[in-house]
C-alpha cells in the first residue's frame, strides 16, 4: 500500500477514534479499524524489513511508528495473533486488559491457557475452523469469563485466517470485543419478545418494535401474515409508513411525537394499512417506550386488526342514522301535535309496526292498534315486561338510567320467545302529553325476513356441501370474469386454495397454470372469456376439452374440462367442471408400456418363445428370433402356423382343449416334447409355459429349449443337467412373480379404473412399474450371464485407473443408495492402476455394491477399498447389514444353490449377480470370497493378479 493511501486511512481512523459521536462498536467502524490495524501491522513488518535501506528516514518513521503503536494499544477492542500451535505472536494492551494479565505474563503463552476449562473444547473447535477456512472468511464465538469479583464478562472473538511473510506461515487474527452490556440488553429484549410472542401467537394481534434514531422496525410473523407481506419487507420505519393510508399519515406521526415528547403516556392510534393485495385494513396500535439510553430509544407495542369492527360500526352507524332521522321526525311530530293528541295517536295507530309508550315505571301509557291486535285486547296500563315478555321483572336492556339519561336513540334486534317473533326495535325518550318523560318503542316484525335468510343459508350450505364434496373440480366466474367459486377438488387438482384465486381474473389463473407461454395463454383466454360472457356462445361450450397445466409444484397434470354458461340478471356467468385424468392416462400408458415391455422381453430372451391363444386353435401371435433359429422357419412363416405344425405330440396331448381347462394364471408348467424343424429334422424340446392375460385375452407363453444334445449325452452329463435344471427353475420362478404382478395388477386396474381412487391407481401403477423394473434388471443379469456362458463377452484387459473405475461404477448406484440414506465411501489414490477388463470389473463392483445396499439398513455406510499385495490386488466391499450364517456363506457362488433373501426394504433379487461376478473374476484368473457376521455385516473380496 502506498504511503498516501495509508495516511488517508490513518486520518479516517483518527477521526473515528477522537470523535465522541462515533460508535466504535458499530460493525462497519469496527471492521474498518480492524482492517486498518492489520494494515498498520503489515506496514510495521515492512518497515522492519526495510530498516537498513531507510536509515535517513528513521526519525520520521519512529514518530509514525509510535503513533501507530499508540493507536494499536489504545483501541477499544483487543487484537491478537496466534500461530498454528496457538502460541501468542502479538497482541495489544486492550487484550491483556480483557484478561486481567500483565504484558510480560501474556507474552509467548499458549492462548488456550487463558480460556475457561469448560470452554476450551468449544474454543479449540472455533480456532480449528478458522485455520481450515479460506482467507477473508470471518468466524465468531462468544465466551463467558468470571473475574476476581465473580462478575460474568462476555467476550466476542472474531477470527480470520492470515498469511504472514515474516513467519512464512498461516496465522489466526482475533478481534476481541466486550459484549457484556450488549448481551444483557439482548437478553432483556429477548425476554420481553418471548413474553409478547407467547401472549400473541395466532389471532389478529401482533408485536412490534421500533428503534430510534436508526428507524429500524421489527414485527413478529402475525402482522406480516395479516398483511400478506414477508418480515423482510419492513427494514425501517419508512418502509412501514409507505403503506399507511395518506389520510391517516399525519395523525399516526402526531401520536408518535406526542408520546416521544411526553405529552401522552402511550402511543395510541387507529389507522389504515394497505395489504399486499392493495386493500386497506383498519388497525388499532398502542405502544410505549421500553428503553431509553441517550439518543437511542426502543419503543414496543401491540397492533390489532379492527377492520371487521370498523365495518360493523359503519353498518350500525348507518342504521342508527336512519333510525335517528325517524326518531327526530317523530319527536318533531310529537312537539308539533302535542296539543292535537288524537291526531298523534292516529298516526301511531296507522303505523304497521308495533308501537307502544311507557312511563319510567314501565307502565304502558299507549299501545297502537297493531300491538293490541297482536294480543287481542287493549294492553294500556299493564307492565310492558309482563305483557310483552311474560316476565315479572324489568329487562336488563331497559335500565331507565340508560334510556332516560343518555338522550339517545337505541336499536335492538332480538328474538322474542314469548311472541315467537324476530323483532327489530328502536326506542328513545320522548315527552308525553302531560310533560312527563316517557319511553317510545317502535318494533318491526322481521320474522319473514329471518326465515327467508335461514332458508337461503340452508340452501347455500347444501349447495356448498355438494360442491365441496364433489370429486370433480368446479369453477364459477362472474360477469366481470372474476373467480367467485373454487371448490375443494380444484384446490386438490391445482394446489391453489380458494383464497389464492379469490378476486382474480380467470385468465390470470389460466396463465399461471399454463404449460406454454403464459402471456399468450393469458391474452387468448381473456379474449375468449370476454366474448363468451357477452354473447353467451362459443364453439367450445359443453364440449369436453383435454388440456395440460402445471400445478403448484410445477408437475404437469392432464385434465378434462367442460364449460357452460349460467344466465343471470346481472350478466352471464361462466362455469366449468374439471376432472384430473393424469393418473388414468398414466395407467393406460403404463399398461401399453407393460405389453410393449413384454414383447421386448420376449424378443430378448435367449431361448425360443412362442405365444398363442386358445380361441384361435393354437395359432402363434408372437415368436422371437431364437424361435426362428430353433425351427428354421422365418417369423412371417411361424405367424401363419399353429402349435401342432411344429409339435406333433400336441395333437395327442389335445393341447387346445384339455390343457386350457387345467391351467391357472401366473403358474409355471413344464413338459418335454418333440419339435419338427422346417427341414423335417426332429429335436427334443423342453417347454416352460404359463397362462397370462395379454391384450385382455387368455394367452399361453411358452419358453422352449432345445435339449437334444442333453438327451444324447444324458448319462455323461447328469450332474451338469441337474445344475442346469436348478438354474432354469430359479429363472422360471423369478420370471413368474413379476409377470404375475404386472399382469394381475394391470388386469385389476383395467377392470376397475373407474372405481378406484387416485391413490389406489397410483399404488397399482407403482407395483406394475416396480415389477417391470425388477424383471428388466433380472433379464439384464440373465443376458449377461448367458453371454458369459456362451463366450460372447470378449475379454479385453487394459490399464485402468482404479479411482475412475470406482467413480463411474458407484455413480450408477447413488440414487439407489440415497433412497435408503446410505453413504458409500471408497478409499483409493488417484494414481492407483490395475490391469483388467473395465466392463467386467465394473460389473463385479456394481453387483457387490448393489447387494450391500440391498442388505444394509437405512442411515448406514458401505466402504470400498483396494489393497495392493505382492502378486495381486484385492478389492473389498464392506457393509454393516444383516450378515449371513456359515451355512449361507458355503452356498455362495454356486449355481445349484438358491439362497436369495429379501433386502432390508423387502428388495428382491435372483442371485445371478454373484454367479456373474464369480464368472468375471475367473476370467481374470482371480478369486472371490466373503466374510460375514450375523447382524454385524458382510465383506465381499475379490483379487486380481498383477500380471494376467
Amino acid at each position: 500500500m502506498k504511503n498516501d493511501e495509508l495516511n488517508l486511512l490513518m486520518l479516517k481512523a483518527k477521526n473515528l477514534l477522537y470523535d465522541d459521536k462515533v460508535d466504535l462498536n458499530d460493525r462497519d467502524n469496527k471492521e474498518f479499524l480492524t482492517n486498518f490495524i492489520q494494515q498498520l501491522y503489515d506496514k510495521q513488518l515492512e518497515i522492519k524489513n526495510e530498516k537498513f535501506k531507510l536509515e535517513n528516514l528513521n526519525l520520521d518513521l519512529d514518530f509514525e511508528k509510535e503513533k501507530f503503536i499508540d493507536l494499536f494499544n489504545n483501541t477499544t477492542f483487543g487484537y491478537l495473533l496466534l500461530n498454528d500451535k496457538l502460541k501468542i505472536i502479538d497482541f495489544n494492551l486492550k487484550t491483556a486488559e480483557f484478561f486481567n494479565a500483565s504484558v510480560n505474563y501474556f507474552t509467548d503463552k499458549n492462548f488456550l491457557s487463558f480460556i475457561p476449562e469448560n470452554k476450551v473444547d468449544d474454543f479449540s473447535s472455533f480456532l480449528k475452523t478458522v485455520f481450515l477456512s479460506k482467507g477473508g472468511i470471518q468466524n465468531e464465538i462468544e465466551i463467558s469469563f468470571k473475574d476476581d469479583t465473580n462478575f460474568v464478562k462476555i467476550l466476542k472473538f472474531e477470527g480470520n485466517l492470515l498469511f504472514s511473510k515474516k513467519f512464512n506461515n498461516n496465522l489466526c487474527r482475533l478481534i476481541i470485543s466486550d459484549i457484556t452490556a450488549e448481551f444483557e440488553n439482548r437478553k432483556k429484549a429477548n425476554e420481553l419478545f418471548d413474553r409478547l410472542e407467547n401472549s400473541m401467537i395466532g389471532g389478529d394481534m401482533a408485536w412490534w418494535e421500533l428503534q430510534l434514531p436508526s428507524g429500524k422496525i421489527f414485527f413478529n410473523s402475525n402482522k406480516t401474515d395479516m398483511l400478506g407481506y414477508d418480515v423482510a419487507d419492513f427494514k425501517c420505519y419508512n418502509d412501514f409508513m409507505n403503506i399507511v393510508h395518506p389520510n391517516d399519515y399525519s395523525k399516526t406521526m402526531d401520536a408518535m411525537y406526542n408520546h416521544l415528547y411526553g405529552k401522552e403516556k402511550y402511543y395510541k392510534c387507529e389507522y389504515r394499512i394497505k395489504n399486499k393485495k392493495g386493500k386497506y385494513l383498519w388497525f388499532y396500535d398502542i405502544g410505549q417506550i421500553t428503553q431509553k439510553e441517550g439518543q437511542n430509544i426502543i419503543i414496543n407495542g401491540i397492533v390489532s386488526n379492527i377492520t371487521e369492527k370498523k365495518h360493523q360500526d359503519e353498518i350500525l352507524q348507518s342504521l342508527n342514522e336512519e333510525l335517528r332521522i325517524t326518531l327526530e321526525e317523530l319527536v318533531k311530530v310529537n312537539e308539533t301535535i302535542s296539543i292535537e293528541r288524537n291526531k298523534f295517536l292516529e298516526i301511531l295507530n296507522i303505523i304497521p309496526q308495533y308501537v307502544y309508550v311507557t312511563d319510567p315505571d314501565f307502565n304502558i301509557l299507549f299501545a297502537n292498534k297493531e300491538l293490541n291486535k297482536l294480543f287481542g285486547r287493549d294492553i294500556e296500563g299493564e307492565k310492558c315486561y309482563n305483557v310483552l315478555l311474560n316476565k315479572t321483572s324489568v329487562c336488563e336492556k331497559c335500565d331507565k338510567n340508560i334510556i332516560f339519561d343518555s338522550k339517545k336513540s337505541f336499536l335492538n334486534e332480538e328474538y322474542n320467545p314469548f311472541l315467537k317473533k324476530h323483532l327489530y326495535a328502536m326506542f328513545t325518550e320522548i315527552t308525553w302529553f302531560d310533560g312527563s318523560k316517557a319511553r317510545l318503542e317502535i318494533s318491526t316484525d322481521i320474522s319473514p325476513i329471518k326465515e327467508a335468510q335461514q332458508k337461503l343459508k340452508d340452501s347455500e350450505e347444501k349447495y356448498r356441501l355438494l360442491v365441496d364434496k364433489s370429486p370433480i373440480g368446479i369453477v364459477q366466474i362472474d360477469s366481470n370474469a372474476i373467480v367467485t367459486d373454487w371448490n375443494k377438488q380444484m384446490e386438490i387438482i391445482t394446489g391453489m386454495t380458494k383464497k389464492d384465486v379469490q378476486n382474480q381474473y380467470f385468465w390470470n389463473i389460466s396463465a399461471r397454470l399454463a404449460t406454454q407461454n403464459s402471456q399468450d395463454i393469458e391474452k387468448y383466454v381473456e379474449n375468449q372469456i370476454k366474448q363468451t360472457i357477452i354473447t353467451g356462445k362459443a364453439d367450445w361450450l359443453d364440449k369436453t376439452i383435454e388440456t395440460k397445466y402445471k400445478d403448484a409444484k410445477n408437475n404437469i397434470r392432464e385434465v378434462e374440462t367442460k364449460h357452460f354458461v349460467i344466465p343471470s340478471s346481472t350478466g352471464n356467468r361462466l362455469g366449468a367442471v374439471i376432472q384430473d385424468v393424469t393418473e388414468k392416462n398414466l395407467a393406460n400408458r403404463a399398461l401399453r408400456e407393460s405389453e410393449e415391455n413384454l414383447v421386448a422381453l420376449i424378443n430378448n430372451v435367449p431361448l425360443a418363445v412362442f405365444v398363442h391363444q386358445p380361441n384361435d386353435n393354437g395359432k402363434f401371435i408372437l415368436v422371437n428370433k431364437t424361435a426362428e433359429k430353433y425351427t428354421g422357419y422365418s417369423k412371417d412363416e411361424l405367424l401363419n402356423m399353429k402349435v401342432s405344425d411344429i409339435d406333433y405330440d400336441s395333437v395327442d396331448r389335445d393341447d387346445q382343449t384339455n390343457i386350457w381347462e387345467t391351467l391357472e394364471y401366473g403358474k409355471t408348467y413344464n413338459l418335454e416334447s418333440k419339435h419338427v424343424r422346417k427341414d423335417k429334422s426332429v429335436y427334443d424340446a423342453e417347454i416352460i409355459f404359463s397362462l397370462i392375460n395379454f391384450k385382455n385375452k387368455p394367452t399361453l407363453i411358452s419358453v422352449v429349449n432345445d435339449i437334444t444334445e442333453r438327451k444324447i449325452n444324458e448319462n455323461l452329463l447328469i450332474d451338469l443337467n441337474a445344475t442346469k435344471d436348478k438354474f432354469f427353475s430359479i429363472i422360471a420362478h423369478d420370471l413368474k412373480n413379476p409377470f404375475n404382478s404386472i399382469l394381475g395388477f394391470s388386469n385389476l386396474l383395467l377392470k376397475n379404473i373407474e372405481k378406484y381412487d387416485k391413490d389406489k391407481i397410483k399404488k397399482f401403477i407403482d407395483s406394475i412399474y416396480q415389477s417391470s423394473k425388477n424383471t428388466y434388471k433380472l433379464l439384464e443379469t440373465l443376458l449377461e450371464w448367458a453371454k458369459s456362458q456362451s463366450g460372447k463377452i470378449s475379454f479385453s484387459p487394459e490399464e485402468i485407473n482404479i479411482k475412475q473405475l470406482f467413480d463411474e461404477t458407484i455413480g450408477t448406484l447413488l440414487d439407489q443408495a440415497r433412497t435408503k440414506k446410505i453413504n458409500i465411501v471408497f478409499h483409493c489414490d488417484d494414481t492407483e492402476f490395475v490391469v483388467g477388463d473395465f466392463y467386467m470389473l465394473s460389473t463385479i463392483l456394481r453387483n457387490l455394491t448393489s447387494n450391500a445396499i440391498k442388505f444394509s439398513p437405512s442411515n448406514s455406510e458401505i466402504t470400498l477399498k483396494v489393497v495392493h499385495k505382492k502378486s495381486k490386488i484385492v478389492f473389498s466391499v464392506a457393509d454393516a447389514g444383516v450378515g449371513m450364517s456359515e451355512d449361507k456363506l458355503e452356498k455362495l457362488f454356486k449355481i445349484g444353490e438358491k439362497i436369495t433373501s429379501l433386502g432390508t426394504n423387502n428388495e428382491q433379487g435372483s442371485g445371478l449377480g454373484l454367479l456373474l461376478s464369480k464368472e468375471f473374476v475367473t476370467k481374470h484368473n482371480g478369486k472371490i470370497w466373503a466374510e460375514s457376521i450375523i447382524n454385524e455385516g458382510s465383506t465381499f473380496y475379490f483379487s486380481i493378479p498383477h500380471i494376467l
